[in-house]
């Protein structure tokens, strides 16, 4: 490798290395992106919880039929508009709320529809920083799956509600890029340029 020179390789094979450093990039922003999905172990549900700025969580629960759809969004609407309940998830995740009363608890959590009769429906929480969305829809998994247990255990044989809340929560930091994408992009960098080392000195021979 006496005649290895960076500056060179990078003026002849420019394209090259753009190509692979982009093809490893892209894998690694779809394996960042595809960690907020998480299924779990229920019938008809699945949920993928994200992040947006500035500091509001979505928990997103999907259903795989309209029935299913209107169970899952009537059972945890009325669980977050019942102030006992949201009042022991702000406890678990030790945060007070802005407004303890009544009303004000009931606007905590946020339930959106985009459209109507849709099979997805998402949770909204707007904290005062990532960490603490974070602990709120952690504490949330924890007091909604005891509320559904409660709720099962008073009713009749076959009549349950089959729904489960994940603890499944991916934040970003404040940063332009998620640590994933940006570790793909040198990764990928560092690839391309060994790559193309190797075929030029293949080719000078």
């Amino acid at each position: 490798m006496q005649n290895f020179n960076i500056f060179r390789l990078l003026a002849k094979y420019w394209w090259l290395i753009i190509l692979i450093t982009g093809v490893v990039f892209l894998a690694a922003w779809g394996s960042y992106k595809h960690q907020a999905v998480s299924s779990f172990g229920s019938i008809a549900t699945t949920v993928q919880v994200s992040r947006s700025y500035p500091n509001t969580g979505q928990l997103v629960l999907q259903a795989e039929t309209i029935s299913d759809a209107q169970t899952m969004v009537a059972t945890t609407q009325s669980w977050l508009n019942d102030p006992s309940t949201v009042s022991d998830i702000l406890k678990a995740a030790k945060v007070t709320p802005a407004d303890s009363s009544l009303a004000g608890l009931a606007k905590v959590f946020k339930i959106v529809s985009t459209v109507p009769n849709s099979l997805t429906y998402q949770v909204e929480y707007t904290g005062a920083s990532a960490d603490e969305v974070s602990r709120v829809f952690q504490a949330m998994q924890t007091v909604m799956n005891q509320r559904r247990d409660e709720y099962n255990q008073r009713q009749p044989i076959g009549i349950k509600v089959n729904l489960t809340y994940s603890d499944t929560f991916v934040t970003n930091q404040n940063s332009s890029l998620p640590l994933t994408p940006i570790a793909g992009l040198a990764v990928g960098l560092i690839f391309s340029v060994i790559i193309v080392a190797v075929i030029d000195r293949k080719r000078s021979r």
